[in-house]
């Protein structure tokens, strides 16, 4: 973004494609670091504890399933 408002203030021609990269790498990063500080901060993730599709198993609306299974519920 800092090498846009230079160009701009030049006068230089400054091609869109690389504002949408710059802002995909600055979103990516952002994220990458910020869902790990929310995970260990507020989620706090444990390997030992059951899920509740693990305790609450009924065969019928409770059943553990493969994490791509369920992601592909999402969408």
């Amino acid at each position: 973004l800092a090498w846009t408002v230079v160009a701009f203030f030049r006068n230089e021609p400054v091609n869109a494609v690389w504002i949408v990269v710059a802002a995909g790498c600055t979103y990516i990063i952002g994220f990458r670091f910020y869902a790990r500080l929310i995970e260990m901060k507020v989620v706090r993730p444990r390997d030992d504890h059951a899920t509740p599709a693990e305790i609450l198993d009924d065969g019928t609306d409770y059943v553990p399933t493969d994490r791509r299974v369920v992601f592909g519920h999402h969408f």
